[in-house]
């Protein structure tokens, strides 16, 4: 598991350094994720590519190294990945939206499904109903 670990975060790195690379993570993402916004799905590539680099959901780590790959000043970048998740009203600029989580779940549920295309054909899921009434 480790070496799984150390071989995902070794291609990010190389998928955050070359511009081509990253270009390539957001046409995956974009293709994926046809409904969401430019912006949305940016966001969404900034996070991903984070999370496997930092190997944490931590803004404050993600952002960090962020500033460091995209040359970017760091209370941009965490701004960025804020306004993100912020809804609507809590986002700064005009014509800002919220991302509606739950219109991802068809689309990344389709993803998984075409990117573990094989011979199997099983897949696991679980599902958190804690926030149901």
């Amino acid at each position: 598991m480790m070496m799984e670990t150390t071989n995902s975060h070794q291609k990010a790195r190389k998928l955050v350094s070359n511009p081509d690379r990253l270009s390539s993570w957001k046409q995956e993402v974009s293709t994926a994720f046809a409904h969401l916004s430019k912006a949305q799905v940016l966001g969404l590539v900034y996070w991903s590519v984070g999370i496997v680099l930092t190997g944490s959901g931590g803004i404050r780590q993600i952002s960090a190294l962020l500033v460091q790959e995209l040359k970017q000043k760091e209370g941009t970048v965490f701004q960025r990945l804020r306004e993100w998740y912020l809804e609507a009203e809590q986002k700064r600029g005009d014509h800002r939206r919220e991302l509606d989580v739950t219109s991802c779940f068809g689309p990344l549920l389709g993803w998984i499904i075409k990117l573990g295309a094989g011979n199997e054909r099983r897949i696991a899921l679980a599902l958190d109903a804690t926030t149901l009434g």
